[in-house]
């Protein structure tokens, strides 16, 4: 039996197959994928979806995206969530303390956690906190960890076009340690990607019991469930009315939190494991 874990399967061979399909953003968004990654994707990945013995993947949003688009029996797919890391974990608020002292000079902070690339649609979370800014007296900052690879352009642009500029901080690529000292510590992760299969930062929120604001299309739904608000990720307005609405309502990051800690509990890596293995049996004789 073969098992792989990201797609990509050989197409001439005679044992059962699992493959695992994390998402379809090239189809849906080839705009984000280099040409020649996406001719490729778009030739292959049909007949690594369909010589499969089975396959599985990480949200039934993504299950139904696959039997949609490849033409797959809707009974050859199956869901295996991920799970959350563990090393997120809540901070005392002492701790906290500490932690924006040393980053944001001891200011509240929103946070962002991604590759720095168009999907993950960091243009409108600038202008949001734009809006955001203006409409509060306070010196709550953005802070952005992430490898620019795919800062140029429209992500740039609008980041030096920004009346707020000076509070938004860069911190590049970071250790896991520090990205977790960041997220127990932030107001909330603003996680409003314009596409997702998943979305780990969601489920790792939930581990360090930091409120979530999250898009209301593909998979982040059904990830998010009820603890987190859902914004439209391409109206800025709104995703600014969810930063002011959690600056300022202690109630409800509380209410919030309570619900990432009843629900967590759905995305642990023992799980993924047993699920994955219950696919593998399908195939086994």
């Amino acid at each position: 039996m073969v098992l792989s874990t990201d797609g990509w399967i050989p197409t001439k061979l005679d044992v059962p197959i699992v493959n695992v399909m994390h998402d379809l953003n090239f189809l849906h968004h080839p705009e984000f994928v280099p040409a020649v990654v996406r001719r490729y994707y778009d030739r292959f990945f049909p007949k690594f979806a369909r010589n499969a013995t089975r396959l599985a993947t990480v949200s039934e949003y993504s299950r139904q995206d696959i039997i949609r688009s490849f033409g797959i029996s809707s009974d050859k797919v199956d869901v295996v969530f991920s799970g959350n890391n563990p090393a997120y974990k809540p901070l005392p608020e002492e701790q906290q303390g500490e932690v924006r002292r040393k980053h944001t000079e001891g200011c509240a902070f929103f946070l962002f956690v991604g590759l720095i690339h168009k999907r993950k649609n960091l243009d409108n979370i600038f202008r949001a906190f734009d809006i955001f800014k203006d409409r509060s007296s306070d010196s709550t900052k953005l802070v952005v960890v992430g490898d620019k690879k795919w800062w140029a352009g429209e992500i740039e642009d609008t980041y030096l076009k920004m009346s707020h500029r000076d509070d938004v901080l860069l911190l590049g690529r970071q250790p896991l340690d520090v990205v977790c000292e960041l997220t127990a510590s932030a107001i909330a992760m603003v996680y409003t990607s314009l596409f997702e299969g998943f979305g780990l930062p969601i489920v790792d929120s939930f581990n360090a019991h930091v409120p979530i604001i999250t898009s209301n299309v593909t998979a982040m739904p059904e990830i998010a469930g009820d603890a987190a608000i859902l914004v439209d990720p391409n109206n800025p307005e709104q995703l600014a009315d969810a930063m002011c609405n959690l600056r300022q309502d202690k109630g409800l990051r509380s209410s919030l939190i309570e619900k990432e800690i009843a629900r967590k509990g759905l995305f642990t890596w023992d799980r993924t494991a047993d699920l994955l293995w219950n696919t593998i049996e399908k195939v086994l004789p």
